[in-house]
């Protein structure tokens, strides 16, 4: 199989110096971005005109040490769409990980579907510490991607399928991630988005998960690839990943560069110790892609292992206990893991009305 390879030059971040959100372009999404630094407060307010778009994601990278997170998100009418306090208070309904501080963070608004309003949309950032107090004179990286999109029910997602290490040698490897591309596309046509991909190499495959270390490799990766896609990492295992299959770098995901930029999917999970790919484990290999995507699309599992926390949409029952969540959930794509029996699993490729809904709502689809 031919890849195309990826340059080991690792290009640095652009962080200027201004005040005011700049504006550019890249590709058909319209791009403000600046270097911010939060007040005496703790905090950053930026003003977003919106004209036309119907989507979008808001990306931040703070200083070393720090942590930023959306504390609120208010509407050119002047009401408060999205408030972290609220996020917080209602802790067993996610609705996005931009309310969490993290060092990098991302929310694409409206995170469950529907356009924006055009006018001005005010977002207000906080920065604090490790101990999760406010901190004045933090740096942030921002980053705001808006798209026009008319048909927010069909569109185009494009991925990147990026062999890491000894999997961009691994045949057995090419063969299966070719037969489950071909799942995958047909789990997300089911909802309207066609899928492209083109294939890399990429020479470190000893990767964590995005946002767990190696900044470097996922920066250089996603610098190296289209910004209106998303990266799919296939590496050998992953590194401090025993028995996970597959890692989203966040809920939504980055499209610019950060160390969170990219899926990571184990082969060695997925595959199993023979390290070859029976025909139910090409279908969840495939699954478990369209799944971390999904992830990084903005949407939740349904319900947590926990039973006592779920996704915010209203088409997805909100079921306690692991029995009664398999019976009602276990078929949905985005259900925490796996259902298998002694003998077989239960295909997973559903998805409800609104969690289509808040897939298209991303930026990244086309």
């Amino acid at each position: 199989m031919k890849h195309s390879s990826l340059s080991l030059l690792l290009l640095p971040l652009l962080l200027g110096g201004c005040d005011a959100l700049m504006e550019g372009v890249i590709g058909d999404l319209r791009h403000l971005s600046s270097r911010e630094v939060s007040g005496s407060d703790g905090t950053i307010t930026l003003d977003v005109d919106v004209t036309g778009e119907e989507a979008m994601l808001l990306t931040l990278q703070a200083d070393d040490g720090a942590l930023v997170f959306v504390d609120q998100v208010t509407d050119p009418s002047g009401t408060v769409a999205f408030s972290a306090t609220d996020a917080w208070n209602d802790a067993s309904h996610s609705v996005t990980m931009g309310a969490y501080p993290f060092p990098t963070s991302s929310i694409n608004w409206p995170a469950n579907g529907g356009s924006l309003t055009d006018g001005t949309w005010q977002i207000r950032l906080g920065t604090v510490d490790s101990a999760y107090y406010y901190q004045p004179g933090t740096g942030v990286q921002v980053d705001v991607l808006l798209k026009d999109d008319p048909s927010m029910s069909s569109g185009t997602l494009h991925v990147n399928l990026v062999y890491a290490g000894a999997a961009g040698t691994d045949e057995e490897l090419a063969r299966a991630a070719g037969v489950a591309t071909a799942h995958w596309e047909e789990i997300y046509g089911q909802i309207g988005i066609d899928l492209t991909f083109e294939e890399w190499e990429y020479d470190n495959g000893a990767l964590p998960g995005p946002g767990l270390g190696n900044a470097e490799d996922f920066i250089q990766i996603s610098t190296s690839t289209s910004t209106r896609s998303v990266n799919v990492v296939l590496v050998p295992s992953m590194v401090d990943g025993d028995g996970i299959y597959g890692m989203a770098g966040g809920i939504p995901g980055a499209l610019v560069p950060t160390d969170r930029s990219a899926v990571v999917i184990s082969a060695l999970t997925s595959s199993g110790p023979d390290l070859m790919f029976s025909a139910e484990e090409e279908r969840i290999f495939a699954e478990t892609m369209a799944h971390e995507v999904g992830h990084y699309l903005g949407l939740f599992h349904p319900v947590e292992t926990s039973w006592d926390t779920w996704d915010s949409l209203g088409d997805t029952p909100e079921c306690s206990g692991e029995g009664t969540c398999e019976q009602q959930l276990g078929s949905n794509l985005m259900f925490p893991y796996p259902v298998c029996s002694y003998t077989s699993c239960t295909p997973q490729a559903d998805l409800t009305p609104q969690q289509s809904s808040a897939a298209h709502s991303y930026v990244g689809v086309e």
